[in-house]
């Protein structure tokens, strides 16, 4: 039977993966449903982590994306893999998360706002799109903060977090002027010269004068006095 299985370049995964030196092995052979196998291993977050790095390389190959988002986030259990999340970081792939994004939506999740943050961590334009609309809808103040703090590395969020700045909620408007901190804008530098003038939150004011000093160094130096 295993000389016909073979014989026919079918793959039969293994029952468990326990080591590092096991994946590589598989993906040497091209064996990528086997290496898989590795994410499942729920007593090694080294491994899964290290799995999840080398499988993201292979971003044209079907399996290798259909179990980082199976493994990602599972439904059934309401949990998303912070060990599979941290081997996802700055790999820009669309599709993993939206796969990640998913579990924003259920509120069984725990801990939704570190899933916002991991999400923000892959540097991915649909993730910053996910985060921007549970930023910008109502919901639990927390995830929303979350969110809005997590855009603060997309280079298309400016908008979202401008609209941000609107909000009746300080806390909200705060988290906004943050993440827009350190990009030289002069449409950032404009607004954030206006909630210096307008804004009645002294904490919104002063998150506006870090907006200021990095779209508009010299701005910030008059306004220093407005906080």
């Amino acid at each position: 039977m295993l000389f016909l299985t073979m014989l026919l370049g079918c793959e039969v995964a293994p029952r468990f993966v326990h080591e590092a030196s096991e994946v590589d092995a598989y993906l040497v052979r091209g064996a990528i449903a086997s290496a898989c196998v590795a994410l499942d291993n729920r007593q090694d977050d080294s491994l899964r982590t290290y799995t999840t790095q080398e499988l993201v390389k292979l971003t044209t190959n079907p399996t290798a994306s259909r179990c980082l988002c199976a493994a990602v986030y599972r439904p059934e259990e309401h949990r998303m893999d912070p060990a599979v999340m941290k081997g996802l970081v700055r790999s820009q792939r669309d599709d993993l998360a939206l796969c990640a994004a998913k579990a924003l939506e259920d509120a069984e999740v725990p801990d939704r706002p570190a899933v916002a943050t991991a999400i923000g961590n892959l540097d991915a334009p649909k993730g910053y799109e996910a985060l921007g609309a549970i930023a910008a809808a109502d919901g639990p103040m927390d995830l929303r903060l979350a969110a809005t703090r997590a855009l603060r590395l997309g280079t298309g969020t400016k908008s979202t977090l401008m609209g941000i700045l609107d909000h009746e909620d300080p806390a909200l408007r705060t988290a906004a002027a943050e993440a827009l901190t350190g990009r030289r804008d002069d449409e950032i530098a404009t607004r954030a010269k206006r909630l210096l003038d307008e804004d009645p939150s002294v904490e919104v004011r002063a998150a506006a004068l870090g907006m200021l000093v990095g779209a508009d160094e010299r701005g910030s130096q008059r306004a220093v006095c407005k906080v």
